[in-house]
């Protein structure tokens, strides 16, 4: 146990900015954290996912611009063809790109009201997201390139930052708290909401630290905390998010 909470407590320092020493040499806090997770749990995944507003209504070729240039921006080239539908309430343009270390998935969404081939009043977003198989260095790098690349794009929108684990046997909810107590407290962040049982466990706090912060009612928040037993595969699943946790 003790073992896992040091893996995780790791993984909130590359969010937090925080540098480390390792073996008496100084060494990126996300570094470490990759070593950590090969030997200990070869299951984490790391997942980043933008989502923005675009003021510009775009047909399918400046929909293509946009992506690729975004796609160019994170420094991934070889942009594939994309492929566009027609919904009932509006229009999805998307392209995937598949590789060794993980998926990208770029989405130009448009929402509206169709009048015969016109699509009125449509409000658009650009979502990206990207998954890598341990990889944490990489997700840490594409959340900041993302927003900075966004932005600069003229998009108006955050990136957030999601790690998974898992390792073997059933832990309790004395371990979920204890971890989760742990990696609050490296990060200086304090429990603003929670949910605690077997069958949903979920903490949400705030830190200063984080930067920007999502809302939950009236409260502000960027650091969630998931853990639940998967009784069919005989492990323990952990999520963090930063700013938030996909439901």
């Amino acid at each position: 146990m003790r073992k896992w909470m040091a893996v995780l407590t790791i993984i909130l320092w590359i969010v937090a900015g925080v540098k480390q020493v390792w073996e008496q040499k100084a060494a990126e806090p996300v570094s470490v954290a990759e070593a950590f997770s090969r030997e200990e749990l070869p299951e984490i995944q790391s997942k980043v996912r933008y989502s923005g507003s675009c003021e510009k209504y775009l047909e399918e070729d400046g929909r293509k611009e946009l992506l690729c240039s975004l796609a160019k921006e994170m420094h991934i080239e070889n942009f594939p063809q994309t492929v566009t539908e027609r919904r009932d309430n509006g229009s999805v343009t998307t392209a995937v790109i598949e590789g060794k270390e993980g998926k990208t998935t770029f989405t130009y969404l448009a929402v509206g009201t169709w009048l015969y081939d016109t699509l009125i009043s449509p409000r658009c977003y650009v979502i990206v997201e990207l998954e890598t198989e341990g990889h944490m260095e990489a997700a840490v790098f594409y959340r900041n390139k993302l927003e900075e690349a966004a932005s600069k794009l003229g998009l108006s929108g955050s990136a957030g930052l999601e790690l998974k684990g898992s390792r073997p046997g059933k832990d309790t909810l004395e371990d979920y708290g204890n971890t989760a107590k742990t990696l609050f407290s490296q990060v200086g962040a304090k429990e603003v909401s929670s949910w605690k049982t077997e069958s949903l466990y979920r903490i949400y706090g705030y830190s200063p630290r984080l930067g920007s912060a999502v809302y939950r009612g009236e409260e502000a928040m960027n650091i969630s905390f998931a853990a639940e037993y998967d009784s069919i595969a005989g492990m323990t699943r952990y999520r963090i998010g930063v700013p938030s946790l996909e439901e």
